[in-house]
């Protein structure tokens, strides 16, 4: 599990998954870590937001106890952090070829978009360097073969991505700024 918490307690929103090595095949001592990108959610709150972790069995509920500095029912605090009113953000809008938007059942701030065969979306040119993170996702349920994604800016093939069938994948670019005589492109 791992949660992040607002200063009165309460979970602004949560990242549960099931580790990269699974708990069955830890050994005592080991040392077992990864990393995990994933997106802050649209959330109103601004200020110190504590992020904690903890084990618990998938099938009883029952959280494991660890060693670490607690926060009480067997979460551990591994850091804090300060949450930032939003900034410029740059909105995307999906043009032709998506389907309707889909919303989690049970986290509201959690939605997604599928695309027909070709989808194409836009954005604001930001006018600076920026990274795009492309969170992808093979339904292995629907689709058991890869889906090859390619990335296009202003009509030219960027980039080439092939997407397995589950968990979902993020893909990030670094654009550079371009200046062109007709104008600003990114």
């Amino acid at each position: 599990m791992m949660h992040v918490m607002d200063t009165d307690g309460e979970m602004i929103w949560n990242d549960d998954h099931n580790p990269e090595v699974p708990t069955r095949q830890w050994k005592p001592g080991g040392t077992y870590q990864y990393t995990r990108t994933i997106f802050v959610p649209i959330y109103p709150y601004v200020g110190e937001a504590t992020i904690e972790v903890g084990l618990y069995s998938v099938t009883s509920q029952k959280r494991l106890t660890l060693s670490g500095e607690t926060t009480g029912q067997r979460a551990y605090k591994v850091t804090k952090l300060q949450l930032q009113p939003q900034t410029e953000n740059l909105p995307s809008v999906f043009k032709e070829g998506w389907h309707p938007a889909e919303v989690a059942e049970n986290n509201q701030t959690v939605q997604w978009q599928w695309t027909k065969k070709d989808a194409t979306f836009t954005f604001k040119n930001p006018k600076k360097d920026v990274t795009f993170f492309f969170d992808v996702d093979n339904p292995g349920s629907v689709l058991k073969e890869p889906q090859d994604v390619q990335l296009t800016v202003n009509g030219q093939p960027f980039d080439t991505y092939k997407v397995l069938p589950p968990p979902p994948t993020i893909f990030y670019n670094h654009f550079l700024y371009l200046t062109v005589e007709h104008g600003g492109c990114g």
